[in-house]
């Protein structure tokens, strides 16, 4: 007999759950909201880098009717975003000059626009879950800022489907999600991933999780909602075979930047050269290389503790492990941990992840210091003082910050302790003699 549809309580309800966001807390987060939007509208009209050039290409060729996957390799995701985009680029059409927005960074503008509600949205659900507090660090965070305001990118837009993907799937109050909690999670997740392929290890944490995750049914429903949603989504742009080529080609088989500015990489190349495993193909010809598959298996071991040992917090562990042993890196990753890192704000290593991340995104060539301030900022601190493995490796401790305790307690302390004995007992021997 199947289990019962309903959602099985814990037994006691979280203690970051919050009933409601009281009076006092709306008028404090309220301002905030407004000064963090102004700031990052700002950082949009001081200029852009290659992202947002990649934006109006896809825009240009819609407008054009032309196929946006069959006539150009900038554009790597999903249609969700494309489609945005496409609407901004309407109001830009029939808003802008009544709204007097003008100059270079026009279409940059409605872009930052978009994607600082965005992050207001995820600072709400953070308000609502975990706290004014909580929700304030998040949307005031230089990383965020930089990222929505100058960059431009759409992690956080996927990010945001995730979080509300997780919410609903576990509540603080439930331990085991109703099918109705799974089905919708799965098609949510989906849109995530047709947003940005963020998500797309995450339902095979819970198909390796076992019980304590989901259930294996729910947990097999969630992964085929979520693949097929996102499969489902280029449908009606892949009609042509020129469109089915260039989905495969600029969206499955993109890879990001990767050498040693990935945490991942580099701990591989200090002990063998990293480019053995890139030029190796373990199982066949065209399958993924060497560095692909050790990043899966990190990523798939880790998806297997943390669901055992810590399932009610899979989701902001899946985040800190995806960027930290991504083998791809770019700046705007930076900014896909950042809710896990408020999640975790009581730990010492999401602020350092937060601080060294912010120096690396003001000197980074793609942000702060490709505007006017640049050779001052280079002159000031160099490129080479802040690399993007300087920021990640704060998320080791992150991951690690339940097991470090444990190994010290359990294992660490009784050994210096019996080594202590053994040392003052062989000292005391030898005084003897």
């Amino acid at each position: 007999m199947s289990a019962p549809a309903v959602d099985v309580p814990l037994a006691a309800p979280a203690k970051t759950a919050r009933r409601s966001t009281p009076l006092l807390d709306a008028a404090v987060l309220i301002p905030v909201l407004i000064a963090g939007a102004i700031l990052r509208v700002f950082l949009a009209k001081t200029g852009h880098n290659y992202d947002m050039d990649c934006w109006q290409v896809a825009v240009d060729l819609m407008q054009q009717g032309r196929s946006v996957y069959a006539n150009t390799a900038r554009y790597n995701y999903g249609p969700v975003w494309m489609l945005v985009l496409h609407g901004l680029r309407f109001l830009q059409d029939h808003t802008a000059q009544s709204l007097h927005i003008t100059g270079p960074e026009q279409f940059h503008v409605y872009v930052a626009g978009f994607l600082t509600l965005v992050d207001i949205a995820i600072a709400l659900i953070l308000a609502a879950r975990f706290g004014t507090i909580a929700a304030i660090m998040f949307f005031l965070c230089p990383v965020s800022v930089l990222i929505t305001g100058f960059h431009s990118q759409v992690d956080n837009f996927a990010v945001l489907f995730g979080l509300i993907g997780w919410c609903i799937l576990r509540p603080p109050s439930v331990q085991t999600p109703s099918w109705t909690r799974t089905i919708i999670a799965g098609v949510v997740f989906g849109i995530s991933l047709a947003t940005k392929h963020l998500l797309i290890f995450f339902p095979l944490w819970f198909l390796i999780g076992g019980r304590r995750a989901l259930p294996p049914k729910r947990a097999l429903v969630l992964a085929i909602l979520t693949y097929g949603v996102f499969a489902a989504s280029f449908v009606p742009f892949a009609l042509a075979p020129a469109d089915r080529a260039g989905i495969v080609e600029h969206v499955l088989r993109y890879r990001s930047q990767v050498d040693t500015g990935s945490m991942f990489i580099r701990a591989i190349d200090m002990i063998v050269p990293y480019g053995i495993f890139e030029r190796t193909q373990l199982l066949f010809h065209g399958a993924p290389n060497g560095l692909v598959l050790l990043f899966l298996s990190m990523m798939l071991v880790t998806g297997r503790l943390v669901a055992v040992n810590r399932p009610a917090e899979m989701f902001w562990f899946y985040l800190i492990a995806l960027t930290a042993f991504s083998i791809a890196w770019a700046d705007q990753y930076l900014t896909i941990p950042l809710v896990a890192c408020v999640v975790y704000r009581r730990h010492w290593a999401s602020w350092m992840y937060i601080l060294v991340s912010t120096a690396f995104l003001i000197t980074s060539p793609r942000n702060l210091a490709a505007v006017g301030g640049r050779d001052f900022l280079y002159n000031l601190t160099g490129t080479a003082t802040f690399k993007y493995y300087h920021a990640t490796f704060w998320l080791i401790p992150l991951l690690l910050k339940d097991w470090l305790p444990r190994l010290w307690r359990d294992h660490m302390v009784p050994i210096a302790r019996s080594l202590l004995v053994f040392a003052l007992r062989g000292e005391g021997g030898a005084t003897e003699r």
